[in-house]
This record gives C-alpha cells, structure tokens and sequence, in this order.
C-alpha cells in the first residue's frame, strides 16, 4: 500500500470518527488499481437500567429513551413503558445482567434496606455508572452497613454516585431526573463535570409514588 492511500485511508477514518458518519471512496494504489473502501463509524450502545422496588421512575424513563438508549427497569411496580426492558424486583437475585462499560445503574428506592441489597448485586460489575438517590445523610448510613454487612465491597463504594446527579439546585422531579441524566451523560462522555466532588445537600419529601427533592447547599 503506498503512503498516499494509506493516509487517504486514514483521513477518510478520522472524518468518520469525528462526524460520526459514513465513508465511501475510492483511490488507486501504487500499482495502478483502482480500490473502493466503504467506512462506517458504530458507537456502542449505551445503555441506562434503573432499579426501584417501590416507586415508578417515569422521569427518569422518559429522559433515557428521549436519549435513545436502551433502557431496562427492575421494578415491582406495574407499569406499561413502550420499548423499555422490563423485569421484576423480586427476580433480581436470579437475573443474568448484561452489565459493562456502557451501562449505567440508577437505584431509586423509599427503603435504605432496598439500596443496600441492590449495592451488594451491582458493584460487582464494571458498570459505566451507578448512582443512588439519597441524601448525604443517608448516603453515609449506607456506607457504613455496606461495611458492615459486604466488606469485600467496601473499596468499590469509591465509584457510586451517592448522592448522585449534578448540582443543577432542582426544584422538582422533573428537574432532579433532568440532573440525574445529566451526570449519567457526562460520565459516559468523560466530563469532569461527572466527577464533580461537590454534592448538594438535599431534603428529601415523600409525595405520593415519587420523590421529591430540594437541593440545597451543605
């Protein structure tokens, strides 16, 4: 292969990444042939499974297919989702999980007890992202009865996002599920802004089958 095409090959390659699209060209090699080459750019499929025993994640549902990722909920709470994976709560401990790099796990649950057993399942893959909804208070109940309860887990605690979500001071659910997506996007995307350190404290008010939280500063 002479130069000249290797570096139209590798041009070719570089604009498909960037422009996320197709390639098709053709160019002649150093014996006079003349070579067509089609490129084509696939992403991995992201994926986002949110686990709640007792509630209905409609917000957080909504956000993830809005992004087109494939979208699975473990729940025990009946609902009709179009298009959304769906699986019982009570099965969780027999489910065979696709979980990798590209998945995001978000726990949403009314009982602390619910979040801690679906830590001791989930921290033992390589997710892309998982989070807990919970107060900074709560946050460090379930660190100490995971060091408790899964020693052998403790160190993994260091990756969730726990409380989890941007610090976009979010007024209602709609809000919360909006900043929630948002730190699960940034840290699909690599961006610091995932890796923020700062949490806002945030209060906690039961209202009917949702969750309402009111941001605040620590």
């Amino acid at each position: 292969m002479s130069n000249a095409l290797k570096n139209e090959i590798d041009n070719q390659i570089l604009n498909v990444i960037f422009n996320e699209n197709k390639a098709l060209f053709s160019a002649v090699d150093k014996l006079g042939h003349k070579k067509t080459f089609f490129i084509e750019s696939f992403k991995p499929q992201r994926k986002v499974m949110i686990v709640s025993r007792d509630l209905n994640p409609m917000e957080l549902i909504s956000f993830s297919k809005t992004m087109g990722w494939e979208t699975t909920l473990i729940s025990s709470v009946k609902t009709n989702y179009n298009n959304v994976n769906k699986f019982s709560f009570k099965d969780l401990s027999r489910l065979h999980l696709n979980i990798d790099e590209n998945t995001a796990i978000i726990i949403y649950n009314n009982d602390i007890k619910d979040d801690i057993y679906c830590l001791s399942r989930f921290l033992k893959f390589n997710s892309g992202y998982i989070g807990v909804l919970r107060t900074l208070k709560q946050a460090q109940k379930i660190r100490e009865e995971i060091f408790k309860k899964y020693n052998n887990l403790y160190s993994s605690l260091s990756k969730v996002h726990m409380p989890m979500g941007l610090n976009l001071f979010s007024q209602s659910i709609s809000e919360i599920a909006l900043a929630v997506m948002s730190e699960v996007l940034a840290v699909f995307n690599g961006s610091t802004l995932g890796n923020n350190e700062y949490r806002p404290q945030i209060n906690m008010i039961k209202m009917s089958s949702a969750i309402v939280l009111d941001a605040k500063n620590p």
